[in-house]
């Protein structure tokens, strides 16, 4: 575990009907006159804005009101109350809202204790401030985690650009949660929520740094909790369990104890901020768009957690490629990285690797005749299936009555079989937790690998059109002359059925390519049997 200092000095007031606390909690921050910031909308509607001034106003604090936030919280909105708060002369500043409120909230605690400073030179560091009113909260949209978080986030208009500011004054002296107040929220915006709070916890959990065992069970127990209760809340959002939990994970996924002694990436909010600057969408829709997709292009440069890894199948590859595997190579393949750790990559290709192929041959009953698992090396493994495939690739003769020529048939002409296996291990999708599946029928085979289309449509595969998905993984493959050339494979095993009625057919699901070649040699008089996923 990495050197950290975690400072969470937040006072969490956690359960129902605690919002009528926050005239107390005001005055125990030092707050005689508050500035109340929220959206409208639900705290408006469901009396929660009035019952707040109620209980100020009994517990001896006045308030001013700054309404109208919005989504995406804007620059402006917040500039502009910051010279509110200062003409109104509050000492507290009391978000009643979800993270855009609360945000705006911890802007104007900045803009309203240091007057006449731009708000934006203090969010892009252009000007350093010492003075920051205090700051509370009131939840009711269970999101971004701001209630606890040191970071806050704003939308600058003119220039398109949303960023985030974070500092140790950003985090709240207090956060009363109360789950019955997220009872009224759409379901939309509940499920955006439980994006957002997914990925504080996922772009902290896949960071490279290892013995962070603690810091791992908590970040799991939390994306747990919400894969438990997530569908449980949308489905029904006045269940108070479930929104309770997702509630406090809402908080604990962004308070830095999921990510106590790691870094921290944050790629894909980054993304998500500017898709959300430039097309004012929900925040955590934006995050959704882009993680599978960041997740699985960087897979291979991510650091492996086994980090004792050997290459003694794959040296000895190279050295009959008369390629010299030195560490140098190992750095311009993508296996190291610049810290000198291991890569996903390099535990493919590794004699640690966990990946399992499986083969599989069936008589027309389905019985099976043959069921092998490869592991191992990733190069390991397709060579053994290439070999046990090419028995499988049966040869029928006949001689011709004239020439008395012999004319041999294989059941899969050409290349055909080759191409489409290394087809799957070329595009599988090594993130999902599945297998290369290569399946031998009477009347066909079946290759079906993990991952689905990667960043091209069916028409743009057929003509030989391709977007790797393992882009470092084909180069090496290349390198070792097991690609003759890229992004021929289906083309070539469309030609070699040419002079066939039989055609090749192409499946392809999100998650799914299937390839299944026909049997040149099977009888068409025979039952056809076989089993499509």
């Amino acid at each position: 575990m990495q050197k950290f200092t975690y400072y969470a000095p937040t006072e969490v007031v956690f359960g129902k009907e605690t919002e009528n606390e926050v005239g107390t909690l005001v005055k125990k921050y030092g707050g005689t006159k508050a500035l109340i910031v929220y959206g409208g909308g639900s705290v408006v509607r469901s009396g929660l804005l009035e019952r707040v001034k109620s209980v100020l106003l009994e517990a001896g604090v006045s308030y001013a009101e700054w309404g109208g936030v919005q989504p995406n919280p804007r620059l402006s909105h917040a500039q502009a109350g910051c010279e509110y708060a200062a003409k109104e002369n509050v000492d507290f500043i009391l978000a009643v809202g979800g993270g855009s409120s609360i945000d705006t909230a911890k802007a104007i605690a900045h803009g309203g204790a240091n007057p006449g400073t731009n708000l934006w030179d203090i969010w892009t560091k252009k000007i350093t401030v010492e003075k920051i009113f205090p700051v509370g909260v009131i939840l009711t949209i269970s999101a971004a985690g701001s209630e606890m978080s040191d970071s806050a986030v704003l939308t600058n208009e003119e220039l398109g650009k949303k960023s985030g500011f974070g500092t140790p004054k950003n985090r709240p002296k207090f956060a009363i949660m109360n789950p019955e107040l997220t009872y009224t929220l759409p379901k939309y915006q509940i499920a955006c929520g439980i994006a957002d709070i997914m990925m504080h916890t996922l772009e902290r959990y896949f960071i490279p740094n290892q013995h962070n065992r603690l810091t791992d069970e908590i970040a799991e127990g939390v994306l747990r909790t919400m894969v438990a209760y997530g569908p449980v809340a949308v489905d029904n959002p006045s269940d108070y369990d479930a929104m309770s939990e997702i509630m406090w994970c809402g908080s604990i996924s962004h308070n830095d104890l999921t990510g106590l002694g790691r870094g921290k990436d944050f790629c894909v909010h980054k993304f998500g901020h500017a898709l959300s600057a430039k097309f004012d969408v929900a925040h955590g829709a934006s995050l959704t768009t882009i993680w599978g997709h960041w997740a699985k292009y960087v897979y291979e440069n991510d650091i492996s957690e086994e980090q004792n890894l050997t290459f003694k199948y794959l040296t000895n590859v190279f050295d009959e490629k008369k390629i010299n595997f030195t560490s140098r190579e190992k750095i311009s393949l993508g296996l190291i990285d610049k810290n000198g750790q291991y890569t996903n990559l390099a535990y493919l290709l590794s004699d640690q690797s966990d990946l399992v192929v499986k083969l599989a041959e069936y008589d027309k009953n389905l019985n099976f005749k043959i069921k092998k698992e490869f592991t191992g090396s990733l190069i390991k493994i397709f060579e053994n299936v290439e070999e046990q495939a090419n028995r499988l690739n049966d040869v029928s003769a006949i001689i011709n009555g004239e020439t008395f020529e012999r004319i041999e048939t294989k059941s899969y002409p050409g290349a055909s079989l080759r191409e489409i296996i290394l087809n799957a291990f070329c595009h599988a999708d090594y993130f999902i937790r599945s297998n290369i599946k290569i399946e031998f029928f009477p009347n066909e085979v079946k290759v079906t690998n993990p991952g689905g289309i990667f960043n091209a449509t069916m028409e743009d595969i057929m003509n030989g059109v391709q977007t790797y998905r393992n882009p470092k993984l084909v180069h090496i493959l290349d390198k070792l002359n097991f690609i003759e050339n890229y992004g021929t494979g289906i083309p070539r095993t469309m030609l070699a059925y040419n002079n066939s009625t039989k055609k090749p057919e192409f499946k392809a699901t999100e998650n799914f390519f299937t390839v299944i070649l026909p049997n040149l040699n099977f009888d068409n008089d025979q039952i056809i049997l076989r089993n499509i996923q």
